[in-house]
């Protein structure tokens, strides 16, 4: 969702709910970082052949930095500020 709606980070399994509806993953120990931000890439493709492969790749992409500086500590207390966390908020 827009700027993190619905989005939780967590440390323990036990905080998910295994009865709702969830999409679940694994969150990186050290990420990649552009100037201490967080980042995502999305290159946009269009695929008209799998025999032959063709695949084409717009020239042009997207990039969304974190609005505040990655920083992670070792007991996770700033898991709640999701700036640092999420590009799309």
């Amino acid at each position: 969702g827009a700027q993190g709606a619905g989005i939780s980070l967590t440390r323990s399994l036990s905080d998910i709910d295994p009865q709702a509806n969830n999409i679940v993953q694994r969150y990186m120990a050290k990420p990649h970082l552009i100037d201490g931000y967080k980042y995502d890439m999305r290159l946009f493709v269009l695929l008209t052949s799998l025999s032959p492969l063709r695949i084409y790749i717009f020239r042009e992409g997207l990039v969304r930095l974190c609005t505040q500086p990655y920083g992670l500590t070792g007991t996770g207390s700033n898991l709640q500020d999701l700036r640092m966390h999420l590009t799309n908020y």
